[in-house]
């Protein structure tokens, strides 16, 4: 019995070693067989678009989240920058341009009045007033909204005024008219007053001086001073009142001459006469354009018109006779 156990089992042990063997001659061997590939990534291309026309395209492999782009190519008074877009696929990007902004610029000796902008598509501005300046007229330079920030300057034009002298009573000019302007006012010199407008006894000027040139030009008319003068009083052995030997008149106003006293008491105070020996009336309008020395005349004779006798000629209580002639003669 365990004889026959035996072999069996060294039978199926044969048997095992026999399949074992058929086993291993009929299983390929895989070992030199290479695996099967990957497939590659997908491959996608950007196309870049400006104007409507192509500028360049870029490739990029599925997966990639960023790409080398082409310049935007340049475009007059305009910005430009790619479109926003994502990397999905095949795509086309376009340019898009904006409108560059230009400033201009109003100055006004130095000082910025306003700041407008533009484009060159709509090219209207507000152009604000030119500051005032006394003494000037204003106006910005000549300028042209083509393309850039431009700065527009004020220009000021001084105005020319004019000094007018004139006849203080028809108001006519007697000298030549002096034109100025705000830069150089302060040079201004009147002129003499002309010749032919001069009048004896006066002091002849103008009516305003350099002081009162100003913006707006001015009129300057003729001033007439009336001058003063000084008479000088011989009085020939007399006196005044007051022992006064000198008396200040004013050219063509009232005037009134000293009366003298003679030192001789049958004497009278006849008048004043000049230089020339004319007589000088005692009151009126002075119309001697200088100064001047008056000298006292008297009388050389004896007045009995009052009837009375000078004292003179009564001695002791005895009267005198005394012949008398036209203004008693030099008795």
């Amino acid at each position: 019995m365990k004889k026959n156990f035996k072999l069996l089992l060294a039978a199926l042990t044969a048997l095992g070693l026999v399949g074992a063997a058929a086993a291993c001659s009929t299983t390929p061997d895989n070992s030199s067989t290479p695996e099967a590939s990957t497939p590659a990534p997908a491959t996608y291309t950007v196309t870049f678009v400006a104007d409507g026309e192509t500028v360049g395209t870029v490739t990029y492999t599925e997966g990639d989240d960023s790409i080398l782009e082409p310049e935007v190519p340049a475009k007059d008074h305009y910005t430009g920058a790619w479109e926003a877009y994502t990397l999905d696929g095949d795509v086309t990007v376009n340019a898009v341009y904006t409108l560059k902004e230009y400033k201009v610029t109003f100055v006004a000796d130095g000082a910025t009045v306003a700041t407008e902008g533009y484009t060159i598509d709509d090219l209207a501005i507000t152009v604000p007033e030119v500051p005032v300046k006394e003494g000037y007229t204003g106006a910005w330079e000549a300028y042209e909204l083509t393309s850039g920030d431009i700065t527009v300057n004020a220009v000021y034009t001084a105005i020319e005024y004019e000094i007018h002298f004139v006849h203080p009573r028809t108001g006519m000019d007697i000298a030549e008219p002096i034109t100025y302007t705000v830069e150089n006012m302060a040079d201004v010199v009147f002129p003499e007053i002309p010749e032919g407008y001069l009048m004896a006894g006066y002091t002849m000027s103008w009516d305003k001086t350099a002081s009162d040139v100003a913006i707006g030009g001015l009129v300057v008319a003729r001033a007439a001073t009336a001058n003063t003068y000084t008479i000088t009083y011989e009085l020939n052995g007399g006196s005044t009142e007051n022992d006064l030997t000198a008396q200040e008149v004013v050219f063509d106003s009232e005037y009134e001459l000293l009366v003298a006293s003679p030192a001789k008491s049958y004497q009278s105070f006849l008048g004043w006469k000049d230089e020339d020996g004319n007589m000088v009336a005692a009151e009126g309008i002075w119309a001697i354009a200088g100064d001047v020395t008056l000298t006292a005349v008297y009388s050389d004779g004896i007045d009995f018109t009052n009837g009375a006798v000078p004292a003179f000629l009564s001695t002791n209580s005895q009267t005198k006779s005394l012949s008398v002639v036209e203004l008693n003669g030099n008795k």
